[in-house]
């Protein structure tokens, strides 16, 4: 049975009957609102339950006898029943005996309404089947509503206490499956850690055995600096034990005075700024009772972080090393001393053979005839070229010593304006165009950056093409850890197989005419400037198509 409402309004609290419930239920089995079923046999007593219970927040449900009632309490769930007692076929009471029998309907309260049964033993028997209040027709309006919100509100608490200990339930599943889950990987994860400690344990017994078995000596630091180990080649070369490594006097004993502070600035610097440690010092040899050169180096280990947890580094005998170096440091001091000797001896008798092979020619040059004259100016020519060839000889030995200027960060684009200034009255004569593209700044002696320019610059002027005017392109730019510099002409070019001969001394690939005159000295200068600072020259030519030739230059610019 439904309820008819005026067209246009709705009721606050919807009122159906038993087979429209069905139609009103979720999708999940719950009714959208609290339902509470009043039964009565009387349709009028239950408009009179609708009236007085309109305006609540709940459904209310007619049933209009007690196997109705049951099929309402079988298919659905309420928050409350209103019973009639006096009912046809079967009674309120035993309606409420077997309400009270089913478990899922055995928590239901009940309030029992008659107009009949005001007798004590009635009210009694009520309570006895699981009533929670017994009221009398007519009823009050207000207390009737009074209860219903009570027992409304109880529902509703217990549906949310329920629903949250269905969470709170599963939260408790949750967590414990988690932490079974996290007791697994635990428990995997100390398997790998105990794995791992062994394969580590075994890894650095192998370590040890290798290190203990090299001739360097080998040790290693923590990332604050102290070390944790010494290989036995080291152990034995100090005659330390492990208290001594970390005491900076036993150390005073071993590392010559004039090295000492120096190998310790050194190695505070590297720990401070977890940088390389490397350096150069002498160590007393406690078996000779002599010092000798060593080479320290460290690396720093650093972990995922960037933090640095280890060092690891060696020191390697150089003795022989600083021998050899100071034998060749003598060698070529005395290279040097019969060089300037040699060119300075030289000169001499040469402008003398020149001056007198002039005047012979001057003064006798009627009674020389045409042959006379001519072996004459041979003579004269060789000994200018002679002449020339010494000079250049006196510049390349230079090209190898010390400027006596400083290398200092320069500009090369004001190196260049220079240079270009010098050779301005070759570059009118060959109508050349010299375009350069924006210079980087190099740690160089300016002296030798512009020697080295001139010579390039000078020799894409000499081996112009006879068809084009010169065009020069001077480029730099960075290669890494090197300033890289491109001086590209559109000259004669020359064979690939000659790219690497003509940096030799002396060496030229034309003769000795008017048209390309030198001394085949000038690159091998230009390859002694760069070598010098640690660099690197080359040409890539091809005849015909012009050539480039190629320099670096460290960034940081080593020590000169």
């Amino acid at each position: 049975m439904s309820r008819i409402n005026a067209p246009g309004t709705d009721p606050p609290n919807p009122v159906v009957t038993v087979d429209e419930l069905s139609a009103l239920r979720k999708p999940n089995g719950y009714p959208e609102s609290v339902n509470i079923l009043i039964v009565d046999d009387e349709q009028k007593n239950l408009t009179v339950l609708e009236t007085v219970l309109t305006g609540a927040s709940y459904r209310l449900i007619r049933a209009t006898s007690a196997q109705e009632a049951l099929l309402a309490l079988i298919a659905h769930e309420f928050a409350l029943l209103i019973l009639d007692i006096n009912m046809p076929g079967m009674s309120g009471f035993e309606l409420a005996h077997l309400i009270r029998g089913r478990r899922k309907s055995a928590h239901v309260p009940i309030i029992f309404l008659t107009a009949y049964y005001n007798e004590d033993e009635h009210v009694i028997e009520g309570y006895g089947t699981g009533a929670v209040d017994y009221l009398h027709k007519p009823v009050n309006p207000l207390i009737l509503r009074s209860k219903v919100e009570v027992f409304v509100e109880l529902y509703q608490k217990t549906r949310e206490l329920a629903a949250a200990n269905a969470a709170l339930v599963e939260e408790i599943a949750q967590r414990r499956n988690a932490q079974q889950q996290l007791s697994a990987l635990n428990e995997t994860l100390e398997q790998r850690i105990a794995c791992r400690t062994q394969e580590l344990a075994g890894s650095e017994a192998r370590y040890r055995q290798l290190a203990d078995s090299m001739p360097q000596m080998v040790w290693t630091a923590r990332g604050n600096g102290l070390f944790d180990y010494f290989n036995a080649r080291l152990c034995d070369f100090t005659g330390f034990g492990p208290e001594q490594f970390n005491n900076l006097r036993s150390w005073v004993s071993l590392i010559h005075p004039d090295d000492l502070t120096q190998s310790v600035d050194a190695w505070t610097t590297s720990v401070m700024n977890a940088e390389e440690y490397r350096v150069e010092f002498r160590l007393l040899d406690r078996k000779t009772q002599r010092f000798g050169w060593y080479l320290g180096r460290a690396l720093p280990v650093r972990d995922a972080a960037g933090e640095v947890v280890q060092w690891f580094g060696t020191w390697t005998d150089i003795e022989d090393q600083k021998r050899l170096e100071a034998g060749l440091r003598r060698a070529n001091q005395a290279l040097e001393q019969f060089a300037y000797a040699a060119s300075h001896d030289l000169r001499e008798p040469l402008r003398n053979v020149a001056v007198f092979t002039e005047l012979l020619q001057r003064r006798c040059a009627e009674s020389l005839g045409a042959e006379g004259t001519s072996f004459v100016e041979t003579i004269v020519g060789g000994a200018r070229r002679m002449s020339q060839l010494v000079d250049a000889l006196t510049e390349y030995i230079q090209s190898t010593h010390p400027s006596g200027e400083p290398a200092t960060e320069i500009n090369v684009e004001t190196v260049l304006k220079r240079v270009l200034a010098n050779l301005h009255q070759r570059v009118q004569e060959t109508r050349a165009e010299i375009t350069y593209d924006e210079l980087p700044r190099v740690r160089m002696a300016a002296v030798h950056l512009e020697q080295l320019l001139q010579n390039l610059l000078g020799n894409a002027l000499k081996y112009k093409s006879d068809t084009v005017s010169p065009r020069v392109q001077v480029s730099g730019w960075r290669d890494g850890a090197d300033w890289h510099f491109s001086i590209r002409d559109n000259g004669i070019g020359m064979e690939p197989a000659y790219t690497e001969a003509i940096f030799r001394v002396f060496k030229r690939l034309h003769g000795s005419g008017d048209k390309y005159p030198g001394t085949g000295i000038g690159l091998a200068i230009c390859k002694s400037i760069v070598e010098r600072y640690q660099g690197r020259l080359w040409v890539e030519s091809a005849l015909g198509h012009g050539s480039t030739f190629h320099f670096t230059i460290p960034i940081e610019g080593p020590a000169i």
